[in-house]
């Protein structure tokens, strides 16, 4: 028996940091970062007890504990100029990460809601009511065994705000959340390590989480001429577990998680998990044959990269055929067979017969729970199916059943309604379909190291890292890029850390600069503020001391506002490295692109005080080419731009909503100007530095920055 009970106020103090998952939006709750306000709160905890007797599937890592609980009845309000901020924590005893199903909720315009750690050690958001469909909200697993829920709502229009969640989902020991490493078995091959024929197929396989408890994957496909995005999976997938019966509305309690690899090939790197869509709805399904396909609530956004699949309905595709996966919820994998596929029976929970496709043996890997949905290429890329399951182990590599795409491609007996129509509307009758870029103008890795480099800590004695924390008295590190752009967009930045963690006392920053040989013109600048504390398997419990959790971890950083710089820019991280425990991980090449900074001067790599191998930084940044007129055309993705930056004469704001109100502040955050519905501004009389702009629109705040030369 599930139990759902208030208990007894606790005391919470209220500092924050921040992480990006799912689409959202950045910024800090309310209070978080402030020093005054940070006094003890209380704040009304709620405590779900699972039923650990019940039955667990392969693929499934948490429990489910479903309730109502109204978060304007349960939480702690309070009045913060004209916002209302509810806050509520969520406790499960002995859990390893926490998920909600939020279900009904309602958002208002300029609403947010940000999901964190008690102990301020993870924060996501801010969730806004773009960052969803419909009245129904899953959310992406918040590690350890409580979760703390805070909603800022204006007061103007807190009538018509809701949420309840409808379900809590804890994490058990067996299976645990993202991120998840080495779950897989020992045969299966990291995609990076085998990806140059297949990477664009590898941008369109996602992991999904199916009700906040089990694992499946999934393929962004092609289609021809519908502007919607979707994914195809197993039916399967969307079983509902207590009745064994294909659920419809399983489909709008999954998140999708695009990019989920390891960036270089046989190292423990773990990936960024942060690029996330939340929701989904039926397009058409048919559980005889196993087939689904989701449409996203969303777009992925530009800078997820994704790709959508090409596909292949004719009767004899031929080998090698591919399949790309996520066993066990962990980093992506690829399998490969040489030989063709066969068209075969798999008599299982009533499937149709003569559905789906044969893959006899596995040439490299294998699949398991977790990869049901996988998309199966061809010999061309192009997809022919996907897993509803088999029996291939690492001692026996096959065999494995594909739901044949052909067979169920005009089945009119789907629901609800046939995928030819969903995925070809104009009904043209083609039975293949090249893949396509899901932005035309889309973005790309900008990076100094590939997935076969060799990865370095750069320490010595006495010493300490080279491209961190040492006695030196080196202030900061940066990499060197050269963009095959004049202009160019930069949308996010990833780091890979040997160590770090997050001080308040002594933050890191991540700084870009514009400059041709070396860093000149500080254009943009931002704290990381990411920490977690680890799981003791043995106490069953968390640790009271942080770990550096950076470590060996891909880190992305969403930028809260597109940064545009010319063909050569640089990206640099900025802490106290004498009293601050952070360092970056590095390759050695001969070509040096990495800089250093000591006594306030820039010095290449090769004049470095007590190494001078080190060649690149494990720093990669996603770009695109800004466009000639600098429009961005992100579609409802909540950025602006703002060109030329840097500027001399007059900046201009492309904004996707319409600019009410323009707020430019100095480097001391005086403001020094404001107007109404302006797009373009004479900075002529600026004095040169950087600058920091806050637009108002009827649907929020955006923050950018920009430089005066």
């Amino acid at each position: 028996m599930h139990n759902l009970r208030l208990i007894s106020t606790i005391l919470i103090a209220t500092f924050f940091l921040t992480s990006y998952a799912q689409i959202s939006f950045g910024g800090f709750p309310t209070t978080s970062h402030t020093r005054a306000l940070r006094s003890a709160d209380a704040i009304p905890t709620i405590t779900v007890t699972p039923d650990t007797t019940e039955e667990i599937e392969a693929n499934q890592f948490a429990y489910q504990i479903k309730g109502n609980i109204d978060i304007t009845k349960e939480s702690a309000a309070s009045i913060v100029g004209d916002m209302i901020i509810y806050r509520l924590l969520i406790h499960s005893e002995n859990a390893k990460s926490i998920n909600l199903i939020f279900e009904p909720i309602t958002l208002p315009d300029n609403a947010k809601m940000f999901l964190c750690r008690p102990d301020g050690g993870e924060i996501y958001g801010a969730y806004t009511n773009k960052s969803f469909a419909g009245n129904i909200f899953a959310t992406t697993p918040v590690s350890g065994d409580s979760i703390m829920i805070q909603c800022e709502v204006p007061i103007a229009t807190s009538d018509s705000f809701t949420a309840t969640i409808s379900a809590v989902n804890t994490g058990f020991d067996q299976l645990r959340a993202l991120p998840a490493i080495r779950k897989a078995q020992y045969c299966e091959t990291d995609i990076v390590c085998q990806s140059e024929s297949v990477e664009d197929q590898s941008r369109a396989t996602c992991l999904i989480i199916i009700n906040g408890i089990r694992y499946c994957s999934g393929t962004l496909i092609a289609t021809n001429n519908n502007p919607e995005s979707f994914v195809l999976t197993s039916a399967h997938c969307l079983r509902d577990i207590a009745n064994d019966l294909f659920d419809s509305t399983l489909a709008n309690r999954s998140i999708f998680y695009f990019g989920y690899n390891t960036p270089i090939c046989e190292t423990n790197i773990v990936s960024t998990y942060e690029k996330s869509i939340s929701g989904s709805t039926v397009a058409s399904s048919h559980t005889g044959k196993d087939m689904v396909l989701l449409k996203l609530s969303q777009r992925p956004p530009v800078d997820y990269m994704t790709y959508e699949s090409g596909w292949n309905i004719e009767q004899a595709p031929r080998g090698p055929v591919t399949c790309i996966h996520h066993p066990n919820g962990d980093l992506k994998k690829i399998s490969i067979s040489d030989n063709d596929p066969s068209p075969i029976s798999f008599a299982v929970d009533g499937l149709s017969e003569d559905t789906h496709w044969l893959v006899d043996v596995w040439n490299v890997g294998i699949t398991e729970s977790g990869s049901s949905g996988a998309p199966l290429y061809d010999a061309n890329g192009l997809l022919i199916g996907a897993l509803s399951g088999g029996s291939s182990f690492c001692n026996n590599r096959g065999d494995d059943k594909f739901w044949r795409l052909n067979n169920v491609w005009d089945d009119f007996s789907s629901a609800p309604t046939d995928m030819m129509s969903v995925i070809d509307p104009s009904l043209s009758g083609i039975t293949r379909l090249k893949g396509k870029e899901t932005y035309e103008n889309r973005c790309y890795p900008l990076k100094n190291y590939g997935a076969f480099s060799e990865i370095d800590e750069p320490y010595e004695y006495e010493y300490g890292y080279a491209s961190g924390n040492n006695t030196f008295g080196l202030e900061e590190f940066a990499e060197k890029f050269t963009s095959p752009y004049s202009s160019t967009e930069i949308h996010g930045v990833s780091f890979i850390p040997i160590i770090g963690e997050y001080d308040e006392e002594n933050p890191v920053y991540l700084r870009i600069y514009s400059g041709d040989e070396k860093p000149e013109d500080l254009v943009y600048e931002s704290v990381v503020k990411i920490t977690a504390r680890e799981y003791k398997s043995k106490a069953n419990g968390f640790s009271n001391t942080i770990v550096n959790n950076w470590s060996y971890k891909e880190n992305y950083i969403r930028l809260d506002s597109v940064v545009t710089v010319g063909k050569t820019f640089f990206v640099s991280f900025y802490t106290d490295y004498e009293n601050r425990d952070f360092a970056l991980l590095t390759t050695p090449s001969e070509t040096k692109t990495a800089f250093f900074k000591k006594n306030g001067n820039w010095e290449p790599w090769s004049s470095h005080p007590f190494n001078n191998s080190v060649g690149s930084l494990l720093i990669n940044t996603v770009v695109r080419e800004a466009n000639p007129d600098g429009v961005d055309n992100f579609e409802n993705d909540g950025f602006i731009t703002v060109f030329p930056n840097p500027a001399k004469d007059k900046i201009n704001f492309k904004c996707s909503d319409e600019i009410k109100n323009v707020y430019i502040y100095n480097a001391e955050g005086a403001l020094i100007y404001t107007d109404k519905k302006v797009d373009e501004i004479s900075v002529k009389d600026f004095v040169k530095g950087v600058y920091s702009a806050t637009i108002t629109t009827d649907k929020g705040q955006y923050h950018t920055k920009f430089i005066k030369e």
